[in-house]
């Protein structure tokens, strides 16, 4: 307000008189190295209150050059964003991303992503982006899954999403972590939301948690109807064999490997059933079907207790 006013009355605007003096001086050097940061941080509010550009963007440059371990990070973010600095808060930000995934253990830095009015502030600096949210949730969930820190972050994915594959993959990740923490309710609506979005796969993701809430036949017409509506694939029916039983089961997980032959659970699963019928080669011949060109850690152990 004070940049529209025909007169001001500097002695009052809670600018310390060195400061003053280094305005002047800058007004005739346009250079902020000489001052002592403080005066720098000074001059910054000095800059964003009286509408100066040009030594707004000589104190963001300086104060920027000061950040170069996770302490200074930290101090001077909280200054970077009350003021608006762009570049102060970029080197704060990339020595956060820099130091994970030890940053994420940090209180102090994890209060600046998670919430939403943490992502707001960010935001009015130019630095809240879907690819940021997305890359600190993917950290967060190989940290761990169940976290509220995932959860949070997470959910601040959703309000950076701007277009329908954003939508998509955050909301159905959401509901991944929410099955993981066993809130089906939660991990239900979520999926939801993201079938809505147009993530046809997050329908699994509404079977998985109607059949954890006890509605297993609810959640076998749910994909029969995905086998019945779209074109078919062999996840569909892996999928729908978890809800059925009996020869049907069978049929769906052979359909399964048919059409998909990377798919592992319909191997183990044949192979568990002939072992209990005391068909030990059989057994050790189907699952070494999958071995023989997908090596992964769970197949070799069955293989190993077989």
């Amino acid at each position: 307000m004070e940049s529209r006013k025909e007169i001001i009355y500097f002695t009052q605007n809670g600018i310390s008189a060195k400061a003053m003096r280094a305005a002047e001086v800058f007004s005739r050097t346009k250079s902020v190295d000489s001052f002592d940061p403080n005066i720098v941080f000074e001059l910054l509010v000095l800059a964003n209150r009286f509408c100066c550009d040009e030594m707004k963007s000589a104190c963001d440059s300086y104060l920027a050059s000061l950040v170069d371990d996770m302490d200074s990070a930290v101090l001077l973010i909280e200054y970077g964003l009350a003021e608006t600095a762009y570049l102060l808060v970029a080197a704060c930000l990339q020595v956060f991303l820099r130091e994970l995934p030890n940053s994420m253990h940090n209180q102090n830095v994890m209060k600046l992503f998670c919430s939403s009015e943490a992502r707001e502030k960010l935001a009015s600096v130019g630095h809240a982006s879907f690819l940021l949210y997305s890359f600190l949730s993917q950290i967060a969930m190989e940290e761990d899954m169940k976290s509220n820190t995932t959860v949070m972050l997470l959910e601040r994915m959703v309000e950076c999403a701007t277009v329908d594959w954003q939508k998509q993959l955050a909301l159905h990740q959401l509901g991944c972590v929410m099955l993981e923490r066993k809130e089906y309710k939660d991990a239900q609506k979520w999926f939801e939301s993201a079938v809505q979005a147009g993530h046809v796969y997050s329908l699994v993701g509404v079977a998985r948690a109607t059949n954890k809430r006890g509605h297993k036949y609810k959640a076998y017409k749910l994909m029969n109807s995905l086998v019945s509506e779209y074109p078919p694939s062999g996840w569909m029916y892996q999928e729908r064999a978890l809800y059925s039983s009996g020869k049907e089961l069978m049929m769906d997980l052979n359909t399964a490997t048919e059409m998909d032959p990377t798919l592992s659970y319909p191997y183990k699963y044949r192979a568990i059933s002939l072992m209990e019928e005391d068909k030990i080669g059989a057994a050790i011949s189907e699952i070494n079907k999958i071995i023989g060109f997908k090596v992964s850690p769970d197949c070799l152990s069955l293989r190993a207790w077989f």
